[in-house]
Protein backbone atom coordinates (compact mmCIF):
# COMPACT_ATOMS: atom_id res chain seq x y z
CA UNK A 1 0.00 0.00 0.00
CA UNK A 2 1.01 3.59 -0.63
CA UNK A 3 1.69 5.75 2.42
CA UNK A 4 0.66 9.42 2.58
CA UNK A 5 1.63 11.47 5.63
CA UNK A 6 -0.05 14.85 5.83
CA UNK A 7 1.30 17.67 7.98
CA UNK A 8 -1.59 20.17 8.11
CA UNK A 9 -1.53 23.65 9.53
CA UNK A 10 -1.97 27.37 9.19
CA UNK A 11 1.82 27.99 9.18
CA UNK A 12 1.44 31.70 9.97
CA UNK A 13 4.41 31.87 9.35
CA UNK A 14 6.25 28.63 8.61
CA UNK A 15 9.03 28.60 11.22
CA UNK A 16 12.03 26.51 12.20
CA UNK A 17 9.88 24.47 14.60
CA UNK A 18 7.65 23.51 11.65
CA UNK A 19 10.72 22.61 9.59
CA UNK A 20 12.03 20.42 12.44
CA UNK A 21 8.67 18.63 12.54
CA UNK A 22 8.76 18.13 8.76
CA UNK A 23 12.31 16.71 8.93
CA UNK A 24 11.24 14.40 11.76
CA UNK A 25 8.34 13.13 9.65
CA UNK A 26 10.51 12.58 6.56
CA UNK A 27 13.07 10.67 8.65
CA UNK A 28 10.33 8.49 10.13
CA UNK A 29 8.10 7.93 7.09
CA UNK A 30 10.33 8.76 4.10
CA UNK A 31 10.66 12.05 2.20
CA UNK A 32 8.51 10.85 -0.71
CA UNK A 33 5.55 10.21 1.58
CA UNK A 34 5.27 13.48 3.54
CA UNK A 35 3.17 16.44 2.38
CA UNK A 36 2.50 19.83 3.91
CA UNK A 37 -1.01 21.19 3.40
CA UNK A 38 -2.25 24.68 4.19
CA UNK A 39 -5.01 26.98 3.03
CA UNK A 40 -5.18 30.38 1.41
CA UNK A 41 -7.44 31.70 4.19
CA UNK A 42 -6.30 35.07 5.50
CA UNK A 43 -7.35 37.69 8.01
CA UNK A 44 -5.42 40.61 9.46
CA UNK A 45 -4.56 39.22 12.89
CA UNK A 46 -4.32 35.43 13.21
CA UNK A 47 -3.79 34.48 9.56
CA UNK A 48 -2.17 37.41 7.77
CA UNK A 49 -0.23 35.38 5.19
CA UNK A 50 -1.68 34.11 1.91
CA UNK A 51 -0.78 30.69 0.55
CA UNK A 52 1.80 32.26 -1.79
CA UNK A 53 3.39 34.15 1.09
CA UNK A 54 3.59 30.96 3.15
CA UNK A 55 5.02 29.20 0.11
CA UNK A 56 7.74 31.85 -0.03
CA UNK A 57 8.79 30.88 3.53
CA UNK A 58 8.65 27.14 2.80
CA UNK A 59 10.22 26.90 -0.66
CA UNK A 60 13.78 27.16 0.62
CA UNK A 61 13.29 24.11 2.85
CA UNK A 62 10.53 21.96 1.39
CA UNK A 63 10.26 20.58 -2.18
CA UNK A 64 7.45 22.45 -3.96
CA UNK A 65 5.78 19.18 -5.01
CA UNK A 66 5.32 18.38 -1.30
CA UNK A 67 3.33 21.55 -0.51
CA UNK A 68 -0.36 21.69 -1.38
CA UNK A 69 -2.97 24.41 -1.05
CA UNK A 70 -6.22 23.01 0.32
CA UNK A 71 -9.49 24.47 1.53
CA UNK A 72 -9.35 22.65 4.86
CA UNK A 73 -5.88 21.42 5.94
CA UNK A 74 -7.40 18.99 8.44
CA UNK A 75 -9.23 17.14 5.65
CA UNK A 76 -6.80 17.73 2.76
CA UNK A 77 -9.36 16.55 0.20
CA UNK A 78 -7.55 18.26 -2.69
CA UNK A 79 -4.38 16.29 -1.99
CA UNK A 80 -6.13 12.99 -1.26
CA UNK A 81 -8.05 13.03 -4.56
CA UNK A 82 -4.67 12.25 -6.20
CA UNK A 83 -4.54 8.83 -4.54
CA UNK A 84 -6.55 5.64 -4.68
CA UNK A 85 -7.87 5.52 -1.12
CA UNK A 86 -8.40 1.77 -1.34
CA UNK A 87 -4.65 1.16 -1.52
CA UNK A 88 -3.35 4.15 0.44
CA UNK A 89 -2.73 4.55 4.16
CA UNK A 90 -3.24 8.13 5.32
CA UNK A 91 -1.63 9.54 8.43
CA UNK A 92 -2.22 13.09 9.65
CA UNK A 93 0.57 14.52 11.80
CA UNK A 94 -0.66 16.90 14.48
CA UNK A 95 1.28 18.82 17.09
CA UNK A 96 0.39 17.99 20.66
CA UNK A 97 -1.30 21.42 21.03
CA UNK A 98 -3.73 20.46 18.24
CA UNK A 99 -4.46 16.99 19.58
CA UNK A 100 -7.61 18.20 21.36
CA UNK A 101 -9.20 18.85 17.93
CA UNK A 102 -9.38 15.11 17.33
CA UNK A 103 -12.23 12.81 18.23
CA UNK A 104 -11.58 9.13 17.80
CA UNK A 105 -15.23 8.22 18.39
CA UNK A 106 -18.53 9.16 16.80
CA UNK A 107 -21.37 10.71 18.80
CA UNK A 108 -22.88 7.26 19.29
CA UNK A 109 -19.62 6.02 20.87
CA UNK A 110 -18.53 3.83 17.97
CA UNK A 111 -15.03 4.22 16.51
CA UNK A 112 -14.62 7.24 14.24
CA UNK A 113 -12.81 7.48 10.92
CA UNK A 114 -9.67 8.86 12.56
CA UNK A 115 -7.77 6.58 14.87
CA UNK A 116 -4.46 6.91 16.72
CA UNK A 117 -1.42 5.84 14.71
CA UNK A 118 0.32 2.86 16.27
CA UNK A 119 3.72 2.06 14.79
CA UNK A 120 3.61 -1.53 13.61
CA UNK A 121 -0.14 -1.66 14.06
CA UNK A 122 -2.57 -3.18 11.58
CA UNK A 123 -3.36 -0.11 9.46
CA UNK A 124 -6.35 -0.05 7.13
CA UNK A 125 -6.64 1.83 3.87
CA UNK A 126 -7.82 5.43 3.78
CA UNK A 127 -11.19 4.29 2.45
CA UNK A 128 -11.76 2.82 5.96
CA UNK A 129 -9.62 4.83 8.37
CA UNK A 130 -7.22 7.71 8.65
CA UNK A 131 -4.63 7.83 11.41
CA UNK A 132 -3.33 10.55 13.69
CA UNK A 133 0.34 10.74 14.58
CA UNK A 134 1.05 13.19 17.41
CA UNK A 135 4.36 14.94 16.86
CA UNK A 136 6.78 15.57 19.68
CA UNK A 137 7.15 19.26 20.53
CA UNK A 138 9.83 21.10 18.59
CA UNK A 139 10.54 24.45 20.16
CA UNK A 140 12.83 27.25 19.14
CA UNK A 141 13.71 29.97 21.66
CA UNK A 142 14.13 33.62 20.77
CA UNK A 143 14.96 36.14 23.49
CA UNK A 144 13.94 33.53 26.07
CA UNK A 145 10.47 32.93 24.61
CA UNK A 146 9.17 29.93 22.72
CA UNK A 147 9.04 31.01 19.07
CA UNK A 148 5.45 29.97 18.36
CA UNK A 149 3.38 31.16 15.44
CA UNK A 150 1.69 33.69 17.73
CA UNK A 151 5.03 35.11 18.86
CA UNK A 152 6.31 35.20 15.25
CA UNK A 153 3.23 37.21 14.20
CA UNK A 154 3.83 39.62 17.10
CA UNK A 155 7.42 40.10 15.94
CA UNK A 156 6.36 40.56 12.32
CA UNK A 157 3.84 43.24 13.34
CA UNK A 158 6.55 45.10 15.26
CA UNK A 159 8.75 45.19 12.15
CA UNK A 160 6.04 45.80 9.54
CA UNK A 161 6.43 48.80 7.31
CA UNK A 162 3.41 51.05 6.93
Amino acid sequence: MKLVVIYPGRFQPFGQHHFKAYKFLTAMFGPNNVYIVTSNHTNNIESPLSFNEKLWFMQNFIPLNKIEMVKNPYKAEELLKNFNLDDTIVIFAYSSKDENRISYTKKDGSPGYLQPYINGGDLKSASHNGYIFVLPEFSIKYKGKNLSGTYCRELLRKFSID
